[in-house]
């Protein structure tokens, strides 16, 4: 559930350049923030079955209902858990 939230409707940014100008100095480029969906269904390589049934599939999400979803799981996950911090 968590990589469907992700990978749908979670954008990042992904490098396409790193410029170096010396041992201590560099930069980055990056592009427009887009999801892996958004991604994968720009690339002019993939099946055009394979877009169709993504598209399909991607309909049928609702992001507030997984993420609040996500949030009730991860309540479930850390119930009873003790934190601790070791001081040394």
């Amino acid at each position: 559930m968590l990589e469907v939230y992700i990978n749908h409707f979670l954008p990042s940014m992904k490098c396409i350049e790193k410029i170096r100008y010396n041992i201590f100095h560099s930069s980055r480029k990056y592009d427009d923030a887009k999801t892996p969906y958004q991604r994968f269904m720009e690339h002019p390589d993939m099946d055009k079955d394979a877009k169709k049934k993504m598209l399909e599939f991607h309909q049928t999400l609702n992001p507030k209902v997984i993420h609040d979803r996500l949030l009730i799981l991860r309540k479930k996950l850390f119930v009873g858990a003790k934190f601790t911090r070791n001081d040394i």
